[in-house]
């Protein structure tokens, strides 16, 4: 937490559960962004790629939800955050199970 993102952000305060939030967050979406990179590169697998992207989707999704969510006052900014991060987990979600769905092994041809 800083004073460019709460106002309310005093030196003395312990963090709030949103920057806890954003910390699982950061970690999950390096996990996607892994799982993206090696499904783009690899030739075999591939399902089992897709199936842990759609767990970390999940994660993701639930992490805002349910896990650890945002803080309670609805004008702190990491309300915004909340609805572009459930979102992007939605869009990972679908297409992880549109690509299980679609039979493919790989992105690049043998």
């Amino acid at each position: 937490m800083c004073p460019r993102v709460s106002p309310r952000w005093k030196p003395t305060r312990s963090p709030k559960r949103c920057w806890y939030t954003g910390q699982a967050a950061i970690a999950i979406a390096v996990i996607l962004l892994a799982v993206a990179i090696v499904a783009l590169l690899s030739k075999s697998g591939h399902r089992k790629l897709m199936v842990v992207s759609a767990v970390a989707a999940v994660m993701l999704f639930l992490l805002f939800s349910t896990l650890i969510v945002v803080c309670a006052s609805p004008d702190m900014r990491c309300h915004a955050t909340d609805f572009w991060c459930r979102g992007a987990a939605v869009v990972s979600l679908a297409a992880s199970v549109i690509e299980l769905l679609s039979g493919k092994e790989g992105q690049i041809p043998t």
